[in-house]
C-alpha cells in the first residue's frame, strides 16, 4: 500500500553535477577550463528509465563516467538510495 503523502527517496539524485578540465595553454595562449558537464540534475526513481541523448561531444561518456565514479566531479550532490556518494 503506498501513502501518496509519503516521501520516496530516488534510487539516483544528481543535483548540479559539474566536470571542468584545465587546459594548459601553448606559447602565446592562456590557459583556459573546458565545461564538460555544467550543471546536471535529475532523479532516477526506481523501476524507471532515463535516457541520455545528445551530439556528439556534449558530455553523455563524461555523465557515465562520474556516475560510476571513474571520475571525480568537479562539484556535485550525488546520492543512491538516499547515500551521499
Amino acid at each position: 500500500m503506498n501513502n501518496s503523502n509519503q516521501l520516496i527517496t530516488p534510487l539516483l539524485k544528481v543535483t548540479e553535477l559539474k566536470k571542468y578540465y584545465p587546459v594548459k595553454g601553448r606559447l602565446f595562449s592562456a590557459d583556459r577550463t573546458v565545461k564538460a558537464l555544467d550543471g546536471v540534475s535529475f532523479e532516477l526513481q526506481k523501476g524507471k528509465t532515463l535516457a541520455i541523448v545528445g551530439e556528439s561531444g556534449c558530455g553523455k561518456s563524461t555523465l557515465g563516467r562520474l556516475l560510476t565514479m571513474i571520475e571525480t566531479p568537479t562539484t556535485s550532490e550525488l546520492y543512491y538510495q538516499g547515500q551521499d556518494l
